[in-house]
């Protein structure tokens, strides 16, 4: 069988923290904050590394044209006539109810495919409950997914919107890491992580946090925009979306109204509140939950640190609520001023010249209108009210990274802090665990209630029992923790049948110091009797360093001589990476296209089309070779125009204009400068030019 796709140190409770990529929106805003925050969506694990809740909105459903109340008045033989256009703003229920809100996905969906398959109320057959009722070719015959086309069955794997036909993949958290360019002109790595208890904490936090997962698998909420001003939104019963039959809703139908009766969150205040329910609803005499112990006194507003009037959440200041105020609208206002400018060619700006004035008035409507909701919750507001947002009150992904913990202080100096329960505190990276094929045994279905025996088991490392390293019984239905404290050993509580069991543990890589995880090669079986006792012992391996990640890091300037003395020019920066792997637990029964070992992959990176069509394609193809972690990579660069036929005749160009190529090996843990502002060169009348850097390095997977 398919073991699916996990986050192997993830336990219930765990957060996962995805780094921004600088591009949308959440990410633009956090990155000018005071200091700078890198992480942009989280989520919560709900069992034990394979699912995650979280709570999202829609980009798509915020753009689509067929929920825009106005039309761009374009005569009928003009671009097809009038186009959609949300000049009086986007429709406020969109921006005030962010769909779908709380949602959950698979480690495999959130981070991969994007695909729906634990949220009903999304699936298609809610939506269209009287389709996929029978065999399409068979009438009266069941219906099964795989008698429907490719592009149809995609469909049914969505997240399908409650009023307009649409299907959409949701890939919301980012599991490789990011870069920011530093002050002083260096990159900085942001990887994805996993926040969790401080291991001195973990017997007492743990089953707290499993309370935290379990509350937050029943908050059903709207993504409300209004969370980054306002952190405690889901508490607070007047932002609750009104019921499906409240005048408030005005004319919409009832797809629109989807988010009735749902609390308001965002990502992190979402987490928030899951905490405060628990809380609030913690058996008598238990201690409280504190997300910070409030050292030092006063915050620290040098790293960020300046506390709010809620346990968890923290205050930012007006000047740089207005920084990201001001970085938001010119975002948005650029990006639909290049919607209109890539439908609408000059010639038909200089033919109607009000067409101007309406995408202008576009542009500063939505930026305004998404502003001010941030700012205020004004959805309807489309005027310049957010210059003046004042102080907010919240959380981020960042602050809960930084600042959610038991301060580092001396062993017994905790006694002077409040009795109470601190969470989290404690961090490491994120690293997804590709998925196998495993031979299991297959059982039939038992009616009788099970007995059940003993498991005692040992962790140990270089030969030596060691605590802390966590145990998980049947991919993870069961977990526990070594302690070497238990008599007469560690043990858990198990049914009569087969078994079988992984430890892992993280641990400081004594050559790098980097965190690392320390883990059993494969898994261990074992049988339990009725009533009897089994022992196990599960020996850590180092990782090894068979697992390498390319890092690629390009930077392109186009430069496209047009007729007429016309030059336009534009650079790209972009850095990303892939991985090559000899997998060592591979089964040796699975078909090749089940293996987890990739040795040999292409990689294709294009930039935007610059002036008339002007582009450069980077081509990556890389092979390693397990015996030494060395890596083979050959690379071309290439100049394409896509308007070949040129303007008259006059500067008309091949598909392909200019090309490099070069072959580099790349060394275990070598970095290595392919190009250096190399020129590509077009033959024509009228050349265009390129320049490229491209810097590739070969690192083991963190």
């Amino acid at each position: 069988m398919r073991l699916p796709i996990q986050v192997r140190d993830a336990r219930k409770g765990d957060l996962a923290l995805s780094p921004g990529d600088g591009k949308g929106t959440i990410s633009a805003i956090v990155d000018v904050m005071s200091p700078t925050q890198a992480y942009d969506h989280m989520g919560i694990f709900i069992d034990n590394g394979f699912t995650i809740r979280h709570c999202t909105s829609s980009q798509e459903r915020y753009e689509d044209e067929r929920l825009y109340t106005n039309a761009l008045p374009l005569p009928p033989g003009v671009l097809g006539g009038p186009q959609p256009i949300p000049l009086n703003g986007i429709r406020p229920d969109l921006l005030r109810y962010g769909w779908p809100g709380t949602i959950t996905q698979t480690v495999e969906e959130v981070y991969q495919t994007g695909r729906n398959t634990r949220n009903p109320r999304w699936a298609y057959n809610s939506i269209y409950p009287d389709q996929d009722l029978e065999d399409p070719e068979n009438p009266g015959q069941p219906f099964v997914l795989y008698q429907l086309p490719r592009v149809e069955r995609l469909r049914r794997l969505q997240f399908n919107d409650p009023e307009v036909d649409r299907g959409e993949t949701m890939q919301h958290l980012q599991a490789k890491p990011t870069y920011k360019e530093t002050p002083v002109r260096t990159w900085m790595e942001f990887p994805p992580l996993i926040i969790r208890p401080q291991e001195s904490l973990m017997s007492v936090v743990r089953p707290v946090l499993e309370a935290v997962a379990d509350a937050a698998k029943k908050i059903d909420a709207h993504y409300r925009f209004y969370g980054y001003s306002k952190g405690d939104i889901g508490l607070d019963p007047s932002f609750v979306a009104p019921p499906g039959s409240d005048t408030r809703w005005g004319s919409l139908g009832a797809g629109a109204r989807w988010a009735a009766g749902t609390i308001a969150a965002m990502c992190s205040s979402f987490i928030w509140t899951a905490v405060q329910l628990v809380n609030q609803n913690r058996p008598s005499g238990t201690q409280p939950i504190l997300l910070e112990d409030g050292v030092p006194a006063g915050g620290n507003p040098a790293i960020g640190l300046e506390y709010g009037r809620q346990n968890g959440q923290y205050l930012y200041q007006k000047e740089e609520r207005l920084n990201a105020a001001n970085t938001l609208t010119r975002k948005l206002s650029k990006k639909i001023h290049d919607t209109f400018n890539d439908k609408i060619p000059e010639t038909v700006y200089l033919l109607f010249p009000p067409l101007r004035g309406i995408r202008n008035d576009t542009a500063r409507h939505v930026s305004n209108q998404i502003a001010n909701a941030f700012a205020f919750d004004e959805c309807e507001n489309l005027t310049e009210h957010w210059h003046d947002p004042g102080p907010g009150e919240s959380v981020s992904p960042d602050d809960i990274l930084r600042f959610w913990d038991l301060q580092s202080l001396p062993a017994g100096a905790h006694s002077d802090l409040p009795q109470a329960t601190y969470l989290y505190g404690d961090s490491g990276l994120l690293i997804l665990d590709t998925s196998k094929w495993e031979s299991v045994p297959l059982r039939r279905k038992v009616l009788a209630p099970l007995a059940k025996g003993t498991v005692f088991f040992t962790v140990l490392l270089e030969g030596r029992p060691v605590a802390g390293a966590t145990v998980k019984f049947d991919l993870g239905c069961v977990a526990a923790t070594s302690t070497l404290t238990l008599e007469p050993r560690d043990h858990v509580l198990l049914t009569e049948g087969k078994h079988v069991a992984e430890a892992f543990m993280v641990l400081p890589d004594p050559e790098t110091g980097r965190q690392e995880t320390y883990q059993t090669e494969g898994p261990v079986y074992f049988t339990i009797e009725p009533g009897g006792r089994s022992s196990i012992e599960l020996n850590l391996t180092p990782p090894p360093d068979l697992w390498r990640i390319i890092g690629v890091h390009v930077e392109v300037t186009i430069i496209d001589r047009g007729f007429l003395g016309r030059t336009v020019s534009k650079s790209f920066t972009n850095h990303w990476s892939f991985g090559l792997q000899k997998d060592l637990t591979d089964s040796p029964y699975a078909p090749a296209s089940q293996l987890n070992t990739v040795l040999r992959a292409e990689h294709t990176w294009k930039t935007k089309e610059v002036g008339d069509g002007v582009r450069v394609d980077l081509i990556i193809t890389a092979t390693l070779n397990p015996d030494d972690r060395s890596v083979q990579c050959h690379c071309a660069a290439v100049l394409i125009d896509t308007d070949d036929g040129g303007f008259l005749g006059i500067g008309s160009s091949f598909s392909i204009d200019g090309r490099i190529e070069k072959d580099v090996l790349l060394l275990k843990n070598d970095t290595q400068v392919v190009f250096k502002n190399n020129s590509l060169v077009s033959d024509e009348t009228l050349s265009e030019k390129a320049i490229i850097s491209l810097t590739l390095s070969n690192f083991r997977r963190p």
